[in-house]
């Protein structure tokens, strides 16, 4: 997993690419490369999007974490 940081408008957001075992969701694909944006309140971590699509999970310390716990809405 890697993550990269940006600021948009005053927000704090992470880039996250993963490979398909690394996700609890993704793990029984073929290995492709997904991105993930993860939304930060400076304490928190948040999964707001998978692959372009809006995806949802709990609050977690790191980035990371909340990528692999997280899950695409429908």
């Amino acid at each position: 997993m890697k993550q990269k940081k940006y600021y948009s408008d005053y927000e704090t957001f992470y880039e996250v690419t993963f490979q398909t075992g690394e996700h609890k969701d993704f793990c029984f694909e073929k290995p492709t490369t997904h991105n993930a944006i993860v939304y930060s309140d400076g304490i928190w971590f948040h999964c707001i999007m998978i692959d372009g699509k809006p995806a949802n999970s709990p609050c977690y310390r790191s980035a990371k974490s909340a990528v692999k716990n997280s899950w695409i809405l429908k």
